[in-house]
């Protein structure tokens, strides 16, 4: 949203009651103010069945809104996004990767691996290979990419831990990798076991998925200049 929409104009939208939900908005919201050097970025929760979607839209919009962060499922954005358009609001919608394939027109989400991404030089060779052994015309499943990184992992910690016998070992030294080349991007794992990796946002448009942009969260550094910062950094 920041460095590819080029704006801190953001509404974030959450479920009531959805820990999933509220976790991602607060941590949008947060990242968010760590890098245009906005102090506060409210996060606004509703009910599907109890809220009034109407009025919280038409407030967005007041506030001069350009972006809704929407981290919710499909089927609930299709609530949400159906009526924006009744009301003839428009805003640049992102979610999750929850969104992908869901037939959602005209927004951004998150997803780990697209074929058309090429993230690193370990992309491409991925695609290579998997287009080598099951045909050209076959799209790697997300799946796949994740678990040939997954392998490429493990392999890095045998060799790191010069040894292929001592599970605590191998695992010792996949916590501490940094900047591997996977097929889903760069890969740093942060010591307690959980990636900081590439993400791959896709938008959707006119029945089709393309790849827009590609984050690197390990190597993004917040903004140092708070002033015109959507023009700098966008």
């Amino acid at each position: 949203v920041y460095n590819y929409l080029g704006t801190s104009d953001v509404a974030i939208l959450t479920q009531l009651n959805n820990d999933y939900s509220k976790a991602k908005g607060e941590q949008f919201a947060d990242r968010l103010s760590e890098l245009s050097g906005v102090g506060y970025i409210p996060v606004t929760a509703f009910s599907t069945q109890s809220t009034d979607l109407e009025a919280i839209l038409r407030a967005f919009a007041q506030l001069g809104a350009k972006v809704i962060y929407l981290p919710e499922t499909a089927e609930t954005a299709k609530e949400v996004l159906a009526k924006a358009d009744e009301l003839a609001l428009k805003f640049d919608w992102v979610g999750t990767s929850e969104w992908d394939g869901a037939g959602l027109e005209d927004v951004y989400f998150t997803v780990d691996y697209a074929a058309d991404g090429n993230q690193t030089s370990m992309t491409v060779r991925f695609n290579q290979a998997y287009a080598d052994k099951y045909g050209k015309d076959k799209t790697p499943p997300q799946e796949a990419a994740l678990g040939f990184d997954a392998y490429l992992l493990a392999l890095k910690g045998m060799e790191e831990a010069g040894t292929a016998k001592y599970g605590y070992m191998i695992a010792g030294r996949i916590n501490n990798v940094k900047d591997l080349e996977g097929a889903t991007g760069i890969i740093t794992m942060n010591g307690t076991g959980d990636p900081v990796k590439s993400i791959i946002i896709n938008k959707s448009s006119g029945g089709k998925q393309t790849t827009v942009d590609t984050v690197d969260p390990a190597r993004e550094e917040p903004v140092q200049d708070t002033e015109n910062t959507a023009d700098t950094n966008s």
